[in-house]
Formats: C-alpha cells, sequence, structure tokens
C-alpha cells in the first residue's frame, strides 16, 4: 500500500539521515588516521585532483539525473537510451582527463599530480556504471536500498584508504579510498537497486532530446557553480603552494562536511517530492519553506558550533601540529552557514523545471566570484581568501532569493527570514551559554564535550518554545508508524 507524500517522505529522510551519519562517522574517522599519517602536501596535492575530477564529473552526467526526477513520465526505451548516453559520456571524459593530465601537472609544477590525474580518471565510467540505477531510486524516494548501498561503499572506502596509508601508500591512500567506494557503490548499486532491470542495447538521441535540453542548463548550472565553489581551491593552488593548500583546504573540507551531511538529508527527498507537485504553487511554497526551516535548524547550530569551538575542534581532529588551521575553520563555519540556507533553492529550482535560470545566475556568480578570490589571495594570501569567500557568500544572500525563490514559489522575503530567524537566533542563544560555561575548561576535549552538550540541552528547550515546528517534526520523524513500499517500478520485495 502506498502511504501519503509526507509519510514517503519522512520514510525516506529517517533511511538517509541513518546513512549519511555513517558516512560522516567514517570520513571523520578516515581524516582523523589520516592526518597522523600523511602529510599536509598529501592534502594538498589531492585537493587539486578532487577539485579538477569534481569539475569534469559534471559533464559525464549531462544533467540527465535532475531530468530523470522532474520528469514524471519516463518510457522503458528512453531509459535505455539514457543509460548508454550517460556511459558514453563518462568514457569520453575519462579520455580527456588523460589527455589533460600533463599539463595540468606542468601549470602546478609538481610532477606527483601526473600519475594521480591519470588514475583518477577512472572515476567518470566506474560512477557512470550504477548513476541511473541510484537517480531512480531518488525519484521512487527507495532510500532503504539507498542507504544499503551508500554505507557498504562507505565502509569499503574507509577500509581501503587506512590500508594503503598504513602500508606506506602516502596520498594514494586517499585516492584509492576514493577509488575503491565508487567501485563498490556501482557494483551495489546493481545488486541492490536495479530489481531486475537491465538497458536494451538502444541508443536514440532523438529520444533524449527533451532530457538533454533539462540536463543541458542542469549540468551547465552545476558546472558554473562547481567551477565558482571550487576556483578558491585551483587559485590556492598556483598562489600558495600545496603545504600552506593543505593548512586551507582541510578545514574548508572540514566544514563543507556538514553542508553535505545535513543539506542532503532535506534536499534529496524535497527535490522528488517538490517535483511531484510542481503544479501546485501553494503547496509548493509550503513544501519549500519548511525544507529551508528544517534545514536551518539542524545546520544553524552545528556551525556556531564549530565557530566557537574551531581551535579545539582542529587540534582534536587533525593534531596538534593542525592548530594553525583554527582560524580558516571559523572563518568557514560561518561561510558554511550563509550557504546552507540557499540548498533549499537547488531543489525548488529543478522541482519547477527552471534549470536554464539557476545556469544564469551560476553563470552571472562565475564570472564575478573568482575575480573576489583572486583579491583575496594576493592580498591576504590563505586568510584573505577565506575571508573573501565568506563576505562573497554574505553578498549573495538577498539576491539569490529575489532571483531563485520569489519568482518561482511566491516566498516574500518576511516569509523567507521567518524561516531562517527563530534557528539563528536560539542557536546563537545556546551558543553564547555553551561557551560561557566552558570557557574555563583547559582541557580541549572536555572543553568541546561539555559544551556541545550544555549548547544542545539549552537548544532543544528553547526550541521547544520558539521553534515548534521543528521540534513537531523530528518528533514525527522519530516516530516509525508503518513500512511502506516501493514505487511501481522497483517492487518492495527486492528492497532488503
Amino acid at each position: 500500500m502506498q502511504l501519503p507524500l509526507k509519510s514517503q517522505s519522512f520514510n525516506a529522510i529517517r533511511w538517509l539521515s541513518f546513512a549519511i551519519s555513517i558516512r560522516v562517522m567514517l570520513q571523520l574517522l578516515q581524516v582523523a588516521f589520516l592526518a597522523r599519517i600523511l602529510a599536509p602536501t598529501d592534502f594538498g596535492l589531492m585537493a587539486i585532483v578532487i577539485s579538477l575530477t569534481s569539475i569534469l564529473n559534471l559533464f559525464s552526467d549531462l544533467g540527465l539525473g535532475k531530468a530523470i526526477i522532474h520528469h514524471q513520465n519516463i518510457s522503458a526505451s528512453q531509459l535505455s537510451s539514457l543509460y548508454w548516453l550517460n556511459f558514453s559520456a563518462a568514457l569520453l571524459l575519462m579520455g580527456l582527463m588523460m589527455i589533460a593530465a600533463p599539463f595540468a601537472t606542468w601549470l602546478y609544477a609538481d610532477p606527483r599530480l601526473l600519475p594521480l590525474l591519470l588514475a583518477a580518471s577512472l572515476i567518470f565510467p566506474i560512477t557512470a556504471i550504477g548513476h541511473q540505477l541510484r537517480m531512480q531510486a531518488e525519484k521512487q524516494l527507495r532510500f532503504a536500498a539507498l542507504a544499503a548501498v551508500e554505507i557498504s561503499a562507505a565502509i569499503s572506502g574507509f577500509l581501503c584508504a587506512l590500508s594503503v596509508a598504513l602500508f606506506g601508500g602516502g596520498v594514494w591512500a586517499l585516492l584509492a579510498g576514493m577509488l575503491f567506494s565508487a567501485t563498490s557503490t556501482a557494483l551495489l548499486s546493481w545488486r541492490w537497486l536495479a530489481a531486475g532491470w537491465r538497458p536494451a542495447w538502444h541508443l536514440s538521441v532523438q529520444e533524449c532530446r527533451t532530457f538533454l535540453n533539462f540536463g543541458g542548463f542542469a549540468m551547465g548550472e552545476t558546472l558554473a557553480n562547481t567551477l565558482r565553489m571550487q576556483s578558491d581551491v585551483l587559485l590556492g593552488g598556483l598562489f600558495l603552494g600545496s603545504a600552506n593548500l593543505g593548512f586551507y583546504s582541510l578545514p574548508r573540507d572540514l566544514s563543507l562536511r556538514i553542508a553535505f551531511v545535513i543539506n542532503p538529508i532535506i534536499t534529496r527527498v524535497g527535490f522528488p517530492v517538490m517535483a511531484r507537485v510542481q503544479g501546485d504553487v501553494v503547496r509548493l511554497k509550503s513544501i519549500y519553506l519548511q525544507t529551508l526551516r528544517m534545514t536551518a535548524s539542524v545546520n544553524f547550530p552545528l556551525y556556531l558550533a564549530l565557530a566557537l569551538y574551531a581551535e579545539d575542534i582542529v587540534v582534536i581532529v587533525f593534531g596538534a601540529d593542525w592548530h594553525p588551521a583554527g582560524d580558516y575553520l571559523r572563518l568557514f563555519a560561518l561561510t558554511g552557514l550563509l550557504r546552507s540556507t540557499g540548498n533549499p533553492s537547488g531543489s525548488l529550482v529543478y522541482a519547477v523545471g527552471r534549470a536554464r535560470r539557476a545556469f544564469w545566475w551560476n553563470l552571472s556568480l562565475l564570472v564575478i566570484v573568482p575575480w573576489i578570490f583572486l583579491i583575496g589571495v594576493w592580498l591576504g594570501g590563505a586568510k584573505g581568501l577565506a575571508w573573501s569567500f565568506l563576505l562573497t557568500q554574505l553578498g549573495i544572500f538577498i539576491p539569490a532569493w529575489r532571483v531563485l525563490i520569489y519568482p518561482l514559489c511566491g516566498a516574500r522575503f518576511s516569509e523567507f527570514l521567518g524561516a531562517l530567524w527563530p534557528p539563528l537566533l536560539i542557536a546563537a542563544v545556546a551558543g553564547s551559554v555553551a561557551y560561557g560555561v566552558s570557557y574555563d575548561i583547559e582541557q580541549s576535549g572536555l572543553r568541546v564535550l561539555s559544551g556541545l552538550l550544555i549548547g544542545a540541552f539549552v537548544y532543544l528547550v528553547l526550541s521547544i518554545f520558539f521553534n515548534r515546528v521543528w521540534v513537531a517534526a523530528m518528533r514525527d520523524l522519530l516516530v516509525v508508524k508503518e513500512k511502506w513500499g516501493a514505487g511501481p517500478m522497483f517492487p518492495a520485495q527486492r528492497d532488503r
């Protein structure tokens, strides 16, 4: 029996929360272990590799994943054509990266990059093997099976990276973990998500034309956004050197991990849910504002805690040698807090099929933002680069609402802020109380632990009185009332 959309959404969020929690725990353990084994230079090299592969990886999807979720009626023939088109693009990108690797090595003047980039090019076809299966599962809200895939792959990648590092693999430990995790994801997607489906040996570009039109703008938007988000690392690699880039990139990545943890829990579910009600503007606005409130209610206290205890967290997670990275972590935490408010808008834009609008918005930012980063790194080095990141995010806060949110769902600025102010003020009060009580504790670990416990208690108590919407949602989320089946394309009995 198919449950109401709200019940399906809560079930999906439960499974996704569980999967992402396990993945993040493993990622933090991996960083904590490897930061004590590898040198900052290793992390700097890997930051460059990840930035380049992240940019190219956008083309392997062709934006078709978002198109599959947006379009509600897709034939079996179209699915086969989309699968082979996606895989062909991934093979092409692997070849292009192999060709471009020597140039990138020359540009960054580090010969160690060449073999890393050549090996990293394998990530494109590996990811494409199971990508469409995962998109279909998300569309059907089948996050139980997706959770099994993601957790298993994360465990395999963690064990692989740790093993290679312990045997003296250096920076190759980071790359091996990434490739092994991607391979596990692809294989397990076919094992647990396919439900007997196989793509026919059929490829018709004509059948894909509608999807390519949507996906082209989606891909362009994602490319522009990724280039903008990675431009600080790419510029830092040119101006700072790999060692200084390591001190910059590691706290940056730690801050971004919070966004990768919290936001997908809501937005990966919110996108297909909003797509189902895209024709009902009133309901669409309600779902968007609820999504914004949910993400802010979790992101804001976490980012403020990260900013307040930045130096202590750096020492605990990375070790005493990384203490200078504390200042960077504080700036990135504040940047992440601002950036988290924009994530639900991505789900809204694609749910209503406005990929073109998102493309032009991010292309405009791509033209402007790297110049701000360049000025920042030129004037202030790594610290100036971090400050420019924060000021840029602050500067686009209001324009983003006016361009991406108000025209699509009609949410006024007062409604937009109304979803953000309660969790922000509550988090600020809770953080102030926690920091004041724990300030005189000398031991870093105990200071952070006591601060987090006190802050969490105060935040929850205040939320009961001033953020009841979030508290009610969390209560519903924790109460499992019934079990629901998968969509018709993927039978529930195959979701084990």
